[in-house]
């Protein structure tokens, strides 16, 4: 990685930009050293974050953010500025110089906030961007409509709605076991 060229790290990732990882709930492995770009200390705790925050995202404009958390990592932040501001009012994530981070998957799905990223890199970086017109939602929904028709196409869909539905369907294996 070159000195100054942004960064983004999600969850785990987030966490280990940070200073250090105390885990005695997963791994195990007690407290190990992070890479230290962020000012930030992370503790496992036995109980899981589940949830679906939605917020603002103020560097990049005060656009808006929602995401998903999944993680026994608690992060305490202990300088920088944070990346996004809860709905409830609370602060989440980290920025500091062109590293960021945070404990909210799927934030890169919002059009408006995923564009405001690139075009907040590409001015760190010194370089021209011009902003996609095809929505996420557009383009993941393309991606399952393509992949929906690959699997009628040429999958055994019937064998595959009697494994779903809890049934093996009987094979050569069971034939010959059936002699």
């Amino acid at each position: 990685m070159r000195a100054g060229a942004p960064v983004l790290g999600v969850c785990g990732g987030y966490q280990l930009l940070g200073r250090t990882v105390s885990d005695d709930v997963e791994s195990r492995r007690g407290t190990v050293a992070g890479l230290g770009l962020l000012p930030v200390t992370t503790t496992f705790a036995t109980d899981k974050v589940l949830a679906r925050p939605s917020g603002r995202c103020s560097p990049f404009g005060d656009v808006p953010a929602a995401g998903y958390e999944i993680h026994h990592g608690r992060t305490t932040v202990h300088g920088g500025a944070p990346l996004l501001r809860t709905a409830a009012g609370a602060d989440e994530g980290c920025v500091d110089g062109a590293v960021l981070g945070t404990s909210w998957h799927g934030l890169l799905e919002n059009d408006e906030l995923r564009r405001a990223l690139l075009a907040w890199v590409a001015e760190r970086r010194g370089l021209a961007f011009v902003a996609g017109t095809v929505s996420f939602a557009a383009e993941r929904e393309r991606v399952l409509d393509t992949v929906g028709d690959l699997v009628a196409d040429h999958a055994d869909t019937a064998a595959l709605g009697a494994l779903i539905a809890g049934g093996v369907p009987a094979g050569p294996a069971d034939a010959h076991q059936a002699r």
